[in-house]
């Protein structure tokens, strides 16, 4: 089952959250994209695939329920490893292999970087992928046309986590981005960094300038972005402090049935629990068309006026919120 924190556009590009267990606050901004100075670089000279590298943070910063003093970056997450399970917890990078765009001639020419400014209580921690290409478009077709220019950022002062994206492009999305097809970034729990699967993590999904988080409990075919953020995007993710997990109650099963997953002038809404149970259909771009209440049993709602395109159906009560995607 997933929950949905969808957040909606405001004069300043500010968001609402959807659901009483958010642990993040995403904002968006625009600011000018500055590649990192003066910064200490950890990829090697020939080339590098899949970074797996340790880095020391000049503070400790909290990751979940762990304050780190060294940053992993392994299997496209930069966050706190555990050797023990052999999982990481902590942002995703792309969700997709990077790799070095001079990796067939064994010569470098995508840097991994990182710097640290500010004064303490005040620092921030700066990792930068610069001109990095994408290892599936690398193995698909023996190139590395496409690129990404991205930075993640670590507030020491507010325990914020922010991606910054510079000059990017990707015109073998198919290729360069796998069968997945669709950009991945987020905050990643348990990772296992040997079969790849992840307990539970919070993707952004959505539309690139009004973007949600879509916080699900397994990998289930989830969407993703579809296309790059543009250059000078700042996506900054903020958690709630004293907020519960996202996850605490929450199964992979639904309790409610919704249908027909794709609708005309109705969609039926099967509630089979005995809580009061309300009811949000949204647009894509994260608007309101409808919502109610739901009665023990079965419910009809009256979509004749929407118009066509991808919906999400958000059910909750007060120990589960859950989300369907339709469409007309």
């Amino acid at each position: 089952m997933k929950k949905p924190i969808l957040l909606l556009l405001t004069l300043f590009i500010g968001f609402r959250n959807v659901g009483a267990h958010s642990e993040f606050e995403l904002t968006v901004r625009k600011e000018v994209y500055k590649p990192l100075e003066n910064a200490t670089v950890i990829s090697g000279p020939t080339g590098w695939m899949d970074p797996d590298y340790s880095i020391p943070l000049l503070f400790g910063y909290q990751i979940g329920d762990t304050t780190i003093n060294t940053l992993h970056i392994s299997s496209s997450v930069a966050g706190a490893y555990r050797s023990g399970n052999r999982t990481i917890t902590g942002y995703a990078v792309s969700g997709h292999t990077l790799c070095d765009r001079g990796l067939g001639a064994r010569q470098s020419e995508s840097l991994i970087r990182y710097t640290t400014t500010g004064a303490p209580g005040k620092r921030i921690f700066k990792l930068e992928f610069h001109n990095a290409g994408f290892y599936d478009e690398y193995f698909h077709y023996g190139t590395n046309a496409d690129y990404i220019n991205m930075q993640l950022w670590l507030c020491e002062e507010t325990g914020a986590a922010e991606y910054h994206f510079g000059p990017s492009e990707v015109k073998k999305f198919s290729a360069s981005l796998s069968e997945k097809q669709d950009f991945r970034i987020g905050f990643v729990s348990d990772m296992n960094v040997y079969s790849k699967t992840v307990e539970r993590m919070s993707l952004f999904s959505g539309n690139n300038d009004f973007p949600y988080l879509t916080d699900v409990v397994c990998k289930e075919g989830d969407d993703g972005l579809k296309e790059m953020p543009a250059e000078g995007t700042v996506y900054r993710l903020i958690p709630q402090k004293g907020v519960a997990s996202n996850y605490q109650g929450v199964t992979k099963s639904n309790a409610t049935r919704v249908y027909p997953a794709a609708f005309n002038e109705s969609v039926c809404i099967e509630n089979p629990l005995s809580d009061a149970a309300k009811y949000e259909m949204l647009s894509s771009y994260g608007a309101v068309v409808s919502k109610g209440t739901l009665p023990k049993g079965s419910t009809s709602i009256d979509t004749q006026d929407l118009q066509q395109g991808m919906y999400v159906l958000v059910v909750s009560t007060k120990s589960i919120v859950e989300f369907h995607k339709i469409t007309k």
